[in-house]
């Protein structure tokens, strides 16, 4: 495969009213130059590498050009406009894969080739200060020199104005009609592509003679098919900037903020040729058939009732745009895990309705029996039916409110299973319809939709034999993949909540019911009691139906550990950090280095919070980092017993080992008869 290399040709004016040629050429070329104009010697500080610089000039081109002190004091005092253009610059990228004998070659040729033989002097520099990044500074005389070796002073001349058989036109005077044309074409927009093309093509003609397995190209990413973007080039003023902010950021230990509107710009460019990296490699599979029509015809054709079009309508506005397979699976899992934040949030509001409604119904009981019995909770016994109907109404409202939002969670839940069937039956058509003759059911509809995006997205066409292997590869990459939500970090939430809801409720009981400011306060506290304890015990069942499964999963890590005997903290901290991982380090993993890894890092966690609680004044604080401490002790005694089964494992295998191995001679008596 050939790789494509680096293309950079930056093509700019100097202007006498913004700078200095003879101080652009001395700190290009690190020679010290004196400028007659200003008066001042222009000396630059010494590179770590010193440039590669010479003059070319045409043949006509007197001598003293290639003097560069003269040749751009010359200029200068030529161009005496106060905003004259004094020289054309031009920086082209050099190959990093050259040598420097062959950078220079490829840079000799093309400036002859290009500005010398077309009348111009060049005076070139090249800069290798950054092995990665070696380039060529290039300045160019904008005016030519004559036959005689002077400036010419013309930049026109007038030539007579033909018509389109190549006859001379005259006026109505008879008089010869001309037109002014400039001298040479070297401001064309024309010229200057031709420079561009001219390099690549250059580049690519030394890369060939050199054997190196690159080609370059002038065009832009997109008329090239490239699927990534390129760079926005920041003039020397910003890079400096945003180089002096990455210091900066760095010496005190800060993420890196660009501000510079065009550094913004690469950052994001940055981020989406991160995101699209993984498929780059798989430009050689790029298409020149146009598919997109070929599957929107697929989509507008296949057969949706009225069931598909509200569920598709309802996704489509849950998330403000287009809903394909990856969407409606991303949508689905989100709706149907047990998990999910807005069934949870639900879940806590209709809890919230049953406790008031336990209590009203508790209190309309107890008035039954004794209706002064109300007096504690503030109501008066003789208005008490008045205002507990009342609340009862409020009540009633809310639960209206709630059902209302169950409504929709469940059609939109209800949406994502239709959308779902319906995504699937098109993606099969328009896998089918791309690679005709492949048997559907060879195929995961993850691994079929990966193909369709590729095509859809880049207009790359993956071989059939292909998808399969770029999809495991790519699979880490993937959105789909970050959709499920693991098993450890489920349990690790919901353990949080149940810690939340207990220490709710003890420090809801903790409270003196009787020395509260209003009955009000009261009634809101046993509700807020009966509800935390009806969350508290249903997070504690979920917790209790997953617990299997965790212990699943440690087995995978080491059959050798004792899950019944851990605690569901030490589990979930044994699965996260295993999760953290990559696939040669699970294959190669020693157990108890990894539990001696993970005790380590608790222990730390442990140290750290006892020293916050110690220095922490606010009581909630202080009360946390305890909290976190001890959490963090109980994990490391967990580990610390954990390793010693290990090891006691370990010493009972080695004298079952031992044990067996001399059995024979036990058994034998001193004539050799068995005993």
């Amino acid at each position: 495969m050939v790789n494509k290399g680096y293309y950079l040709f930056d093509c700019s004016v100097v202007n006498a009213s913004k700078q200095s040629v003879v101080a652009m050429a001395s700190y290009r070329s690190g020679e010290k130059l004196y400028c007659e104009k200003d008066g001042r010697t222009r000396n630059y500080k010494e590179r770590l590498v010193k440039p590669e610089t010479f003059i070319m000039k045409p043949d006509h081109a007197p001598d003293w050009t290639l003097d560069r002190e003269r040749l751009w004091n010359e200029v200068e005092r030529f161009e005496n406009r106060d905003n004259a253009r004094l020289a054309r610059s031009i920086l082209m990228a050099l190959p990093n894969d050259m040598t420097e004998e062959q950078q220079l070659e490829l840079t000799r040729e093309y400036v002859k080739e290009n500005f010398v033989d077309e009348g111009m002097v060049a005076d070139v520099a090249i800069h290798r200060d950054d092995v990665n990044n070696p380039h060529v500074h290039i300045l160019l005389t904008v005016r030519e020199f004559n036959e005689n070796g002077e400036w010419e002073k013309r930049k026109t001349k007038r030539i007579p104005k033909l018509d389109n058989e190549g006859n001379q036109i005259y006026n109505d005077k008879g008089w010869k009609k001309t037109v002014s044309v400039k001298l040479n074409d070297w401001d064309k927009t024309e010229t200057l592509i031709k420079w561009r093309e001219n390099w690549s093509e250059k580049m690519n003609e030394k890369s060939l003679k050199f054997g190196l397995n690159k080609v370059y190209s002038h065009e832009s990413f997109e008329k090239q098919g490239r699927i990534e973007k390129a760079q926005l080039r920041l003039t020397r003023n910003e890079y400096q900037f945003e180089e002096k902010l990455k210091k900066e950021a760095e010496k005190n230990g800060t993420k890196y903020k660009p501000i510079t509107f065009y550094a913004i710009k690469n950052e994001e460019i940055k981020k989406y040729n991160k995101k699209i990296s993984n498929v780059i490699h798989l430009d050689d599979y790029k298409t020149q058939k146009d598919y997109n029509k070929l599957l929107n015809s697929i989509r507008d054709n296949l057969h949706k009732d009225e069931k598909n079009i509200q569920a598709t309508r309802l996704l489509v506005e849950r998330v403000k745009g287009y809903v394909d397979y990856g969407v409606a699976k991303k949508l689905y899992i989100e709706f149907n895990n047990e998990r999910n934040k807005w069934k949870l949030k639900i879940e806590r509001s209709e809890s919230i309705i049953n406790s008031k409604r336990m209590f009203y119904s508790s209190l309309i009981s107890k008035y039954t029996e004794n209706k002064k019995s109300v007096k504690k909770y503030g109501y008066n016994p003789k208005t008490f039916k008045d205002e507990i109907k009342k609340e009862l109404l409020m009540l009633q409202e809310e639960e209206i409110k709630i059902n209302q939002e169950k409504e929709k969670f469940e059609e939109l839940r209800d949406a994502t299973i239709v959308s779902m069937e319906y995504q699937e039956r098109l993606l099969d058509m328009e896998f089918s319809s791309v690679y005709e003759g492949e048997n559907l059911k060879h195929f995961s509809y993850e691994e079929k939709y990966f193909a369709i995006k590729l095509l859809k997205d880049h207009n790359i066409l993956l071989p059939a034999e292909e998808i399969k292997n770029e999809f495991i590869k790519q699979k880490k990459d993937i959105e789909e993949a970050k959709m499920f939500i693991p098993l450890w970090k489920q349990a690790k939430e919901t353990l949080t909540s149940i810690q939340i809801y207990s220490r709710t409720i003890n420090k809801l009981n903790k409270i003196n019911r009787y020395n509260l400011d209003s009955d009000q306060s009261k009634r809101d506290i046993i509700i807020k009691l009966n509800s935390f304890k009806n969350l508290k015990e249903s997070y504690e069942n979920y917790l209790n139906e997953i617990s299997p499964l965790i212990d699943e999963e440690i087995n995978i890590i080491s059959n050798e550990l004792d899950v019944d005997s851990m605690d569901i903290e030490i589990k979930i901290a044994l699965l996260e950090e295993y999760s953290k991982l990559n696939e040669d380090e699970k294959n190669n993993l020693n157990i108890e280095t990894f539990i001696n890894d993970v005790k380590e890092k608790y222990e730390q966690q442990k140290d750290i919070a006892y020293d916050q609680y110690l220095n922490e004044q606010e009581n909630d604080r202080k009360d946390a980092y305890k909290d976190l401490s001890s959490k963090a002790k109980q994990i490391v005694d967990g580990l610390f017993m954990a390793l010693k089964q290990l090891e006691n494992n370990q010493n009972y295998n080695d004298s079952r080992k031992r044990r067996d191995k001399n059995r024979p001679y036990r058994r034998r008596g001193a004539d050799g008869r068995e005993l």
